[in-house]
């Protein structure tokens, strides 16, 4: 649902005089407009390749508290221990998610620039068969 209250500063796609659109979130843009944009050759990254990184650090977090349970549960290391461990991993974590992040972005991207090329090896009979096989 669109809010009326934004209507004066709305532009369409082609409007955009951007290279670059990297969505926030809530969806910056509709569908139309980053077709539209995207004709126009404008480079967008949706909201869905931001919120990877939440995504992500919340995985980090519950394979670390994971990872922390048997320790804490044979009494090797105490709550509060834990609690500090986790405390003293928060920037490094972040470092981690935060470049993940990064070069999930710039694998798209450069995928993106190679265009159908780069679904070649899709329509390849031993690609299939190989990938059949993985499922």
């Amino acid at each position: 649902m669109a809010i009326r209250a934004n209507d004066p500063i709305r532009v369409t796609g082609a409007d955009v005089r951007a290279r670059v659109i990297g969505e926030g979130a809530n969806l910056g843009t509709t569908q139309r407009g980053r077709i539209e944009a995207a004709q126009k050759g404008i480079k967008l990254n949706t909201d869905a390749n931001r919120q990877f990184g939440r995504g992500q650090h919340l995985d980090v977090e519950v394979n670390l508290k994971i990872a922390l349970a048997r320790p804490e549960r044979d009494g090797r290391l105490s709550p509060s221990d834990r609690n500090s461990l986790l405390v003293a991993m928060t920037d490094e974590v972040g470092t981690l998610v935060v470049r993940n992040n990064y070069l999930q972005t710039l694998a798209l991207s450069l995928a993106e620039r190679k265009g159908l090329a780069e679904t070649g090896f899709l329509t390849r009979p031993d690609a299939i068969a190989r990938a059949a096989r993985l499922l």
